[in-house]
């Protein structure tokens, strides 16, 4: 199967995320044998060659600048690309994902935890068996991570989305539709785009399938007075005192996060 990749970069002066983000892309550059397209966008943004340079492991790479639109994010520029790659030959496949966590611009630590685990286990889930999507393409539409049902995400038209917008698709099954170049004009029009065009059950989940807590969620590791230390799922807006599993006194406090996010 060809296994291109579409992938949408927007490397912020505010921000170094984009780095590790690309970095982890490219640990699984044989995960590609096809044509690959990053866009990388222009604005306040770091040095395009900069950037360019990072993608090196992935071999040849085409490049397509295009401005960033912060009401748009990811939806400027991603049918033209998309179009660039577009066939209905049922043994090709395109893999889209973006550079994920870098437009918070003073992020708390510990929501910054949460989307690290949550984007390194899409890349890891996506990319590091390339054999077993295309066994899985050949029987779904679609294959990614946190599988969302219902209008779960405020785009008109998509019935489910994959939370965090990393995915395959197999070429055969979207282009095939005479509507495949409509996205909703939204922040999150690329996140809804494969809900939009293909039913549910077509898709298929690696892992995460509709989790019923918040994913920018993280875990932390609490510490009692009586020494007892736990792990408890926090929420962001503040660091809870939790009650202690040992002897059930409201006294557990926050200690640390551990390095990834469980999203069990």
């Amino acid at each position: 199967m060809i296994r291109n990749l579409l992938y949408n970069c927007f490397a912020p002066k505010w921000s170094s995320e984009w780095k590790p983000n690309i970095e982890r892309l490219c640990q699984y550059a044989e995960a590609f044998n096809g044509r690959k397209i990053v866009l990388i966008k222009t604005g306040e943004t770091e040095d395009a060659a900069k950037v360019e340079a990072l993608f090196a492991p992935l071999g040849v790479v085409e490049f397509i600048h295009v401005p960033n639109d912060p009401d748009l994010g990811e939806v400027t520029g991603f049918i033209q690309a998309l179009e660039l790659l577009a066939s209905t030959d049922p043994n090709e496949a395109t893999f889209y994902a973006h550079t994920k966590g870098v437009k918070y611009k003073q992020p708390l630590e510990r929501y910054m935890v949460a989307i690290c685990s949550w984007r390194n286990r899409m890349y890891d889930e996506c990319l590091s068996d390339p054999a077993k999507i295309e066994a899985l393409l050949q029987q779904h539409a679609c294959v990614g991570c946190f599988l969302r049902s219902g209008r779960a995400i405020q785009v008109e038209g998509a019935a489910w989305h994959y939370a965090g917008t990393y995915w395959w698709v197999n070429h055969a099954r979207l282009f095939s539709l005479p509507q495949w170049p409509e996205v909703a004009q939204t922040f999150w029009g690329v996140e809804g785009y494969l809900g939009r065009h293909l039913p549910e059950e077509s898709a298929h989940c690696l892992y995460g399938a509709d989790l019923k807590h918040n994913l920018y969620s993280t875990v932390g590791i609490f510490r009692c007075s009586c020494g007892h230390e736990s792990r408890h799922r926090m929420k962001m807006t503040h660091l809870p005192v939790k009650v202690c599993r040992k002897c059930f006194k409201r006294t557990a406090e926050f200690l640390k996060h551990p390095p990834e996010v469980n999203f069990a």
